[in-house]
């Protein structure tokens, strides 16, 4: 057909008087019929052009990522540790996935973000599944993709406990849930293909867009990650030295305030409906009050960490079922700074606070 339409459109170029009416016909027929043969070809190219793109970026919509911290499930305390999930729901593998977090400047500004301290990461693949990137909290390196397990819409991963070792399972959840709220600010990868940056917004868009954090990325490629490790259980001597003041403010006179001691609380405290208080055991660095005798049932919770931030994971509620603890911190602490040394010098503030939250949940 193309050698015949080719024939055709060179004699039309040419015609004379020599040529028949007849002739002239068959050749312009030939000539429109090959032009719509070679549409019909471009648009069929077209089409499965467009069915390709479409199915590239149908796989690339499937690769997600959302920061996280982790909730121990031992004593349902939140973590200082966090980092990132990644979910890539395809059947293809994910190359040189780049990923940047940021934090939130003040807790009631989570629209306001700033560096926070940890450097973009370009992780060589993430291959099919759901995988947690640990960003540790002291050294600021990240680990090996971690595989998470998903039961009932919750997140959990298999950690070692930084201390003894020993396997401890840990929920992570959104970073909203915590003081300094982070978010994933970049994410880039490639799949079947094909380069991918996922915006602020979550909408994806073709290409690995240019960032400031390329030089961040490329030096990564040159270092090792770390093993993910559980960093509930280390030790600061201010935090647990206010913890012992606050104990005491708390509980009955002549209480000793011992890591696990348990005590009756005093009359202001049982006035607002607090029977008992508890401090944590292993490191000391919590309190946990109670409003009935059992120690399995609603209780209210506060505690600092191994860096001295305080309180750490602000000032939560729990019904003493599986559900997530209620956050309360936002109208109990405001704007103050949240560490150690702030409340150890602000002692009365601090009990005031802690009045503030039982009532407030009170009401």
């Amino acid at each position: 057909m193309t050698e015949n339409y080719g024939l055709a459109l060179w004699r039309l170029t040419r015609l004379d008087e020599h040529m028949s009416a007849w002739s002239v016909v068959i050749d312009i027929a030939q000539v429109v019929s090959g032009f719509a043969a070679a549409a019909a070809l471009v648009l069929t190219l077209l089409q499965v052009l467009r069915a390709r793109a479409d199915k590239a970026q149908d796989v690339a919509e499937k690769v997600v990522a959302w920061a996280v911290s982790q909730l121990s499930t031992t004593d349902g305390s939140e973590s200082a540790d966090g980092g990132v999930i990644v979910v890539n729901g395809s059947s293809e593998v994910a190359l040189e996935v780049d990923v940047k977090t940021q934090r939130a400047i003040t807790a009631s500004a989570s629209d306001s973000f700033e560096d926070d301290g940890f450097a973009g990461r370009r992780f060589a693949l993430i291959p099919p599944g759901t995988y947690y990137l640990k960003q540790d909290q002291e050294t600021g390196l990240w680990s090996a993709p971690t595989p998470v397990q998903t039961s009932g819409g919750a997140y959990t991963v298999t950690l070692p406990d930084s201390d003894s070792g020993a396997m401890s399972l840990v929920v992570l959840a959104p970073v909203t849930l915590r003081p300094e709220p982070k978010r994933v600010v970049l994410f880039r990868y490639s799949i079947a293909g094909e380069g991918w940056t996922r915006r602020l917004n979550g909408s994806l868009s073709k290409g690995r867009h240019s960032s400031e954090w390329e030089s961040e990325f490329d030096k990564s490629q040159g270092t090792a990650l770390a093993q993910p490790l559980l960093r509930r259980h280390q030790a600061n001597t201010s935090v647990q030295q206010l913890i012992e003041r606050l104990f005491a403010r708390i509980a009955v006179a002549d209480a000793k305030p011992l890591r696990g001691a348990i005590s009756p609380v005093n009359a202001t405290f049982s006035d607002l409906g607090v029977t008992l208080v508890r401090r944590t055991t292993r490191n000391g660095q919590g309190l946990r009050l109670y409003v009935t005798d059992d120690l399995d049932g609603p209780s209210f919770y506060i505690s600092g960490d191994f860096k001295g931030a305080f309180p750490n994971d602000g000032f939560t509620y729990t019904d003493g079922t599986d559900a997530r603890p209620i956050k309360l911190d936002r109208e109990v602490f405001a704007d103050q700074p949240r560490t150690v040394e702030h409340w150890s010098a602000n002692l009365d503030a601090l009990v005031d606070a802690v009045k503030a939250g039982v009532a407030l949940h009170a009401r």
